[in-house]
């Protein structure tokens, strides 16, 4: 939390300093931010697609897994652990 608050302020300061010493206008500074943001939320989007996916497909392995756990031993298919001798 601190961190990112720390890199928006840096970020702002940096555009600030940029209109101060004339080195950009603030349409050019405006025009960084959005470019930014828009990269940013498409890599976020893509990285949540990606883990999306990956969560689908471990799932499915787990079901798969415990489907032949259950044709192998029929004992965890019992709602009931057999008794202990």
């Amino acid at each position: 939390m601190i961190v990112s608050a720390l890199a928006i302020f840096i970020m702002a300061f940096v555009g600030f300093s940029r209109i101060y010493t004339s080195g950009h206008y603030l349409t050019d500074i405006l025009s960084g931010y959005a470019l930014g943001l828009a990269w940013s939320a498409m890599i976020y989007t893509l990285l949540e697609l990606y883990f999306q996916k990956r969560r689908s497909l471990n799932v499915k392995k787990k079901i798969k897994t415990l489907r032949v756990k259950l044709i192998v031993n029929p004992v965890l298919a019992s709602p009931r652990m057999p008794p202990i001798s």
